[in-house]
């Protein structure tokens, strides 16, 4: 996909995609300012229920970019594997109350920690949440008792 792609995916025909699956393209080469672009460039796509962007180097810029949309009502399957993200991007992402129709949500490989994993139990807009994948997080015994905590 590149850079160009990421561009081109706020062309207008593609406003009813629902699904957006990055894996294999490498839209890595900007790093964080690229995934803030695709985040603006995504917006219009309101009928989203799966995005997958796992292994893009996001971090916490681009996932701070990404928790500011609120046009994903539809949104059902969010993967964010391996990304790079900290407790920062988490506590960004915790923030969002537009996607209530979340049901999986997979940071696993991320470096969001017990603070991270507090951020998102917080979170109490995300009540169709059936899947939390946090492998890899070092969320320790301290964030599995904040996640335990969330009774939404």
């Amino acid at each position: 996909m590149g850079y160009a792609g990421v561009k081109a995916s706020s062309n207008p025909l593609l406003s009813d995609s629902k699904s957006l699956k990055t894996k294999g393209n490498d839209v890595t080469e900007s790093g964080e300012a690229t995934w803030k672009s695709l985040a603006s460039g995504i917006l219009s796509m309101k009928n989203l229920t799966t995005l997958n962007l796992q292994w893009k180097n996001i971090g916490d810029e681009g996932a701070t970019g990404l928790s500011k949309n609120s046009s994903w009502k539809n949104l059902t399957t969010f993967n964010l594997e391996r990304n790079e993200i900290s407790a920062k991007g988490a506590t960004e992402l915790s923030k969002n109350p537009s996607w209530t129709n979340l049901t999986i949500l997979n940071l696993g490989g991320n470096s969001i920690g017990a603070k991270g994993a507090s951020e998102l139990s917080k979170n109490n807009s995300w009540t169709n949440l059936a899947e939390l994948y946090l492998q890899g997080n070092d969320i320790g015994a301290e964030g599995a008792a904040e996640l335990s905590k969330n009774t939404s």
